[in-house]
């Protein structure tokens, strides 16, 4: 009987486990956007002197909108500096 007892406790314990896993988490979208996070540009360059290499911008704790902001500064400031790269292919915009 014992037996029996534990056995069923064991199953409906696992069965109630599989519900839990269906939670619904709701997310504010703009609470993420807004929320501030290390922001990090990598960019694939050309150099002014034919080599290529890595350029890394530091653009601090900021939200997801400033650190697009951030890495539309930095990239003009590489190409003023004589740096090429194509912004679609060589750009890594890294927030989080």
């Amino acid at each position: 009987m014992p037996k029996l007892l534990l056995s069923t406790l064991a199953c409906v314990a696992f069965a109630g486990s599989s519900f839990a896993a269906n939670e619904v988490v709701a997310l504010d979208i703009q609470e993420i956007i807004n929320s501030e996070k290390p922001c990090t540009i990598q960019v694939t360059v050309t150099n002014p002197d034919g080599s290529t290499g890595t350029r890394y911008g530091d653009g601090g704790n900021t939200s997801l909108i400033g650190c697009g902001e951030f890495m539309d500064f930095y990239m003009n400031d590489l190409r003023e500096r004589g740096y090429t790269f194509d912004s679609e292919t060589d750009v890594v915009l890294i927030w989080g």
